[in-house]
């Protein structure tokens, strides 16, 4: 008897601690604690292009002239514009302004109605077209925009925060310096 007498109180105070508990009410949210310590510096994030444009064009085949068209939406006046050409030939890209070595002509560019259009003249005549079909493997115009400010701005940023600007006659440079494909 004297135990069932002592497993009855047992049983009888843990009701009662388990009972008796109540959840507090909650109340309002009390005021912020301090600052913590200042964490560490995150990894570098990648380079970025600097609002740089690439349009690329596929093989076309020509004779003293053609166009590349470019989207309507885009102010040309508030871009420099660099084009490159691809022959069959060469493995290379060529700076779209001047002489051709092997067939030797001169490239002519110029805009004109949201179009860049490329003119073939004969060297050393005197400005003739050049009268021969071309096969280009590829082209490509790289549109880089200019500051509200003005192109010395331009040079001075880009040689503060990237280093000193590419060679714009040599796409594997500019390729390089503004993440396009090679």
């Amino acid at each position: 008897m004297k135990k069932i007498i002592q497993l009855s109180t047992m049983a009888l105070i843990c009701a009662a601690i388990l009972f008796s508990c109540t959840k507090p009410e909650d109340g309002a949210q009390g005021p912020a604690g301090p600052a913590g310590p200042k964490g560490e510096t995150g990894a570098t994030g990648a380079t970025g292009n600097a609002g740089v444009m690439m349009y690329s064009y596929g093989e076309r085949e020509f004779t003293y002239a053609t166009y590349y068209y470019y989207p309507a939406t885009l102010d040309i006046d508030k871009y420099l514009v660099y084009a490159y050409y691809q022959t069959l030939s060469s493995p290379g890209w060529f700076f779209a302004q001047g002489l051709n070595i092997s067939p030797r002509y001169e490239v002519v560019c110029y805009i004109y109605n949201y179009s860049f259009g490329i003119s073939l003249r004969n060297v050393p005549e005197n400005g003739s077209y050049y009268p021969n079909t071309v096969t280009w493997e590829g082209f490509r115009i790289v549109v880089v925009p200019i500051p509200d400010a003005n192109i010395t701005t331009v040079a001075g940023a880009a040689t503060a925060s990237k280093g000193a600007a590419p060679d714009y006659s040599n796409y594997a440079e500019v390729a390089k310096y503004y993440g396009l494909p090679q």
